[in-house]
């Protein structure tokens, strides 16, 4: 008895039937008995009364479990929906109004360049970056600073 019990507590516990559940395990008195009053509990015909009793609480029907939200709320999440798109858009369009700028400059580009070179500059560049290149920064790197660094916390090795 003791394990549909507790299949019973794990089908119910994150389930609608919880509330009823509770309700039920108050009514039938469901405890951590002796094992004396379990065995006189099944003999006096309590076991059938506990499994109707289950049965009942896993075919009950929910009340109300739909929660209608009010038309109000529902409008109100409709005109932040509609913003929230139109912003998006507006986001998404000037993403490509700046795409389509840098094709022309890029296209202006090519054709300011000399004939021989413009077929070379058209044609694309698959070629990898290399790992060791140097990225300029509009600021100086401060000396001593991966040497330090590198003192305190043994990531780096500068030899």
């Amino acid at each position: 008895m003791s394990s549909q019990i507790y299949c019973l507590r794990s089908l119910v516990a994150s389930s609608p039937l919880r509330t009823r559940f509770a309700d039920f395990a108050r009514k039938v008195n469901i405890s951590k008995a002796s094992k004396s009053d379990r065995q006189a509990k099944q003999k006096s015909g309590h076991l059938e009364a506990k499994t109707k009793a289950f049965v009942e609480v896993i075919e009950a029907k929910p009340e109300n479990e739909k929660y209608e939200r009010p038309d109000k709320e529902k409008a109100e999440d409709s005109q932040i929906a509609k913003e929230y798109t139109r912003q998006l858009q507006k986001r998404e369009q000037a993403h490509h109004k700046l795409v389509n700028y840098r094709i022309k400059l890029r296209d202006t580009a090519v054709k300011a360049l000399p004939l021989e070179l413009q077929e070379e500059a058209r044609k694309r560049d698959d070629e990898l970056l290399p790992l060791d290149r140097h990225v300029f920064t509009d600021f100086p790197p401060d000396p001593g600073f991966l040497d330090n660094f590198g003192e305190q916390s043994g990531h780096f090795n500068r030899n």
